[in-house]
């Protein structure tokens, strides 16, 4: 078992229960509560999106101090969530024990509100967190249902890989600087893998071009593509009335669905708002190898 990938999945059939699977034992079914509060949330939107771009006198250090002591808390209280159960827990045991490369650990659901928990800070409590783990342990989301229960493209290794950014800034979302974003993942590529990724820029950044460029066998696979924009997060209050700028009625959208927004095909300094369901079946057997963000939230 060493010798192969060892998955831990964490599927949620709802919001408040949680199936967990490992490779080659049998599942087990636990009541989920999420452990964040109302007050976390805010305090790690704050963190994550306001407190890196204050640059006026009345920083509030003391804030951020008190959010990164936090932390550890939350990936604590994660953790329990979904291993306190006692037989949740020895399949994780058994996972963690695993010797070799390839643990991973896959959290699988179609709620946003599962989705977006910080499941990166996964931390034991008689140990630390779970990315620091060595072997590493990799923690990734699925969208479930997103590949129809087909088995997943295999990803073979490559000496230059090709990563393709998607620059959206449609008009009237608020600004964010186009080359920030893009230097910081430039600069990291030319830190740690000098002459082994390839960049180049989708122009315009619209859902159409980027399906367009991924099927374009005339040119290079694309393996990595990147979205540098704004996000959006439909509560279930906001569905049921209204339209956005984009055309899209509110009564369209998923509750508590969240949205990318890219620009308008038709009118590109419109935004157009694409949820995690249409991007999952656009990007469907694509051979993409990874999809990476760098959303900033929109109201």
């Amino acid at each position: 078992m060493s010798e192969m990938m060892l998955e831990l999945t964490l599927s949620f059939s709802s919001i408040d229960l949680v199936t967990i699977t490992l490779t080659n034992r049998s599942p087990i079914s636990i009541p989920f509560t999420s452990p964040l509060t109302k007050e976390d949330w805010e305090d790690m939107q704050w963190y994550i999106e306001s407190y890196p771009v204050q640059y006026a006198a009345d920083v509030d250090d003391s804030r951020a101090d008190r959010i990164v002591a936090k932390l550890k808390v939350w990936g604590q209280g994660l953790f329990q969530a979904v291993f306190g159960d006692r037989s949740a827990d020895r399949l994780f045991n058994e996972f963690q024990d695993a010797e070799g490369e390839g643990r991973q650990i896959t959290i699988a659901a179609s709620q946003p509100e599962i989705l977006r928990l910080p499941w990166e800070l996964l931390c034991d409590p008689n140990g630390t967190y779970l990315v620091h783990e060595q072997p590493r342990i990799a923690i990734r989301r699925q969208l479930a249902g997103a590949g129809g229960g087909r088995k997943p493209v295999e990803v073979k290794p490559k000496a230059q890989l090709r990563l393709l950014m998607v620059v959206s800034r449609p008009d009237g979302v608020g600004f964010l600087d186009p080359r920030s974003e893009g230097q910081a993942v430039l600069k990291a590529i030319d830190q740690t893998a000098p002459g082994r990724v390839v960049v180049e820029f989708l122009r315009p950044a619209t859902l159409t071009k980027l399906v367009e460029r991924l099927e374009n066998r005339k040119l290079p696979a694309i393996d990595i593509v990147h979205f540098d924009g704004h996000g959006t997060f439909a509560t279930n209050g906001e569905a049921g009335a209204g339209k956005h700028d984009d055309g899209l009625s509110k009564g369209s959208q998923s509750q508590g669905m969240g949205y990318l927004l890219f620009e308008d095909e038709d009118e590109n300094s419109k935004k157009k708002l694409i949820s995690a369901e249409e991007l999952g079946e656009a990007l469907n057997r694509q051979k993409v190898s990874l999809m990476a963000e760098g959303v900033t939230s929109t109201p």
